[in-house]
């Protein structure tokens, strides 16, 4: 993997104190959507549930169907603990 820099773009919302929702598109040599939605259920414990979707580093074809895109999607949801120090 090469290191290039790619531009990203991000939108969140707070719904909710205990709600809040994210997307990010990546540009670049390969593309990358990122969805987020995190639920706190304490200070200390959020779930959160995120889906992503990866394009393959770009390359000449001559076909531009959506059949012919290699396309990953990655579904997963995660527990987070946070602990603050002063």
């Amino acid at each position: 993997r090469n290191n290039t820099t790619s531009p990203k773009i991000t939108i969140s919302k707070q719904w909710t104190p205990k709600v809040e929702t994210s997307t990010s598109r990546t540009f670049g040599e390969s593309t990358s959507q990122d969805v987020k939605v995190e639920y706190q259920l304490n200070k200390n414990i959020s779930l959160i549930g995120s889906w992503e979707a990866r394009e393959p580093t770009n390359s000449i074809t001559t076909s531009t169907s959506d059949q012919d895109k290699n396309t990953t999607d990655i579904l997963g949801i995660d527990i987070e603990y946070k602990v603050e120090f002063k």
